[in-house]
């Protein structure tokens, strides 16, 4: 944890776990809410996956989202994972939007799972 603060002007951690810390992170340079961002893409991966993050390519500035999506199976999940991990703090997106596309990927999950209305059971 750090408090972004304007006014804390304390060292930034340098301690974490590679292919889960930001690139600014391991630079040490000041946190802010879009590292915390890269992470949870990390989290991602590895919910998704089973992988270590440091699995796929990580020095590149984004990943390989077609690698990614073979695992995932969905392009706009992929997509928004990958901008995750981007080295462009501008590029990450929002909570809000990973909690939305999140929530559509389940509907999409439970539709796919639902038995069709014409399925007859023994």
């Amino acid at each position: 944890a750090y408090d972004i603060s304007p006014n804390n002007d304390a060292t930034p951690f340098v301690l974490g776990t590679y292919g889960f810390m930001s690139p600014e992170q391991q630079k040490s340079q000041k946190p802010a809410i879009k590292d915390d961002i890269y992470s949870i893409g990390a989290l991602l991966i590895n919910a998704f996956t089973g992988l270590s993050p440091s699995k796929f390519n990580l020095e590149t500035r984004k990943v390989d989202a077609s690698r990614l999506n073979r695992f995932i199976g969905s392009s706009t999940t992929t997509e928004l994972i990958s901008n995750c991990l981007d080295f462009d703090r501008d590029v990450r997106p929002s909570i809000d939007d990973i909690l939305g596309e999140l929530l559509g990927l389940r509907e999409k999950i439970k539709e796919k799972s639902a038995p069709s209305p014409d399925t007859t059971y023994l």
